[in-house]
């Protein structure tokens, strides 16, 4: 009979926590560490839990921690992003706790705003303690059903029914498209296994697209007729000037990069393989 775990799941309400606390083990008991109360179906075995109470558990076997803010304020996103995980790391080392962080791919980007910052020095704290973790850098997320980092379009869905011109950059830049529910597969694996341990992996999807042709599709699947429009380069040399940092975020190609410290693999269902 297999033994019942217990684990700490942050972010749990979600996009990728949702779809991870679902192919977890039913007979494993789940604590939802999360800042919203949307965790819409709670079974026996999963039970809520704020951060204040974390120190009143003894132990988990597992933490999983999903957890982030990409938007606000920079205080908010480093305290959700780096002191949580600060303080995670700690639980787990006083434990022994298995550790799985989901970082983000940016984190391996050589110019870095405020989120991809705050990601990159949680994995620093995580890389420097004496403890088993694996630490994931997921590529630009998707399901079927939806395109959460091209929600904020929506807002702008009025607009583009009147006006169906969107302006975007003179350059070409990559993302490599990764099902959601492919990478909540991987996690629990890893989890499972125990593997790639004190690694930095890097994961994506199996081919790469044009962030246009992924908008595109989007506005398509909206059922909005959208026509996009390059801007010429001597009208984009001021904002590239300007924003400089942003700018070498939002151009830096997505896909994969290979360094010593990082495993590059590509998932495709159930399939994964080395880059």
């Amino acid at each position: 009979m297999e033994n019942k775990r217990t684990i700490l799941l942050t972010g749990s309400s979600g996009f990728l926590g949702t779809r991870i606390l679902s192919k977890i083990n039913k007979n494993d008991t789940v604590y939802l560490l999360s800042n919203k109360n949307s965790v819409s179906t709670l079974n026996p075995n999963h039970f809520e839990i704020t951060i204040n109470e974390l120190d009143n558990f003894a132990k988990f076997d597992k933490i999983i921690h999903c957890a982030g803010r990409t938007t606000g304020n920079n205080k908010d996103i480093w305290e959700s992003n780096y002191q949580l995980t600060k303080k995670l790391i700690s639980f787990s080392k006083k434990n022994r706790t298995h550790f799985l962080f989901i970082s983000s791919l940016n984190a391996g980007l050589n110019h870095r705003g405020q989120y991809e910052n705050s990601k990159y020095e949680a994995e620093r704290e995580l890389l420097s303690k004496d403890i088993d973790f694996v630490i994931i850098r997921p590529s630009y997320l998707f399901d079927k059903n939806d395109e959460p980092n091209l929600k904020n379009f929506r807002l702008l869905f009025p607009f583009f029914k009147i006006f169906p011109i969107l302006l975007i950059p003179p350059y070409d830049f990559l993302v490599q498209p990764l099902n959601v529910c492919d990478l909540a597969n991987f996690c629990v694996e890893r989890m499972n296994k125990k593997d790639y341990l004190g690694r930095i992996i890097e994961v994506a999807g199996p081919s790469s697209k044009s962030i246009y042709e992924v908008i595109s599709q989007y506005f398509i699947k909206n059922k909005i007729k959208i026509k996009l429009i390059r801007l010429p380069k001597i009208f984009f040399a001021p904002l590239c000037f300007c924003f400089k940092s942003k700018m070498n975020i939002l151009f830096q190609d997505k896909i994969l990069r290979k360094n010593k410290e990082v495993t590059s693999l590509i998932l495709d269902g159930n399939k994964i393989s080395n880059i």
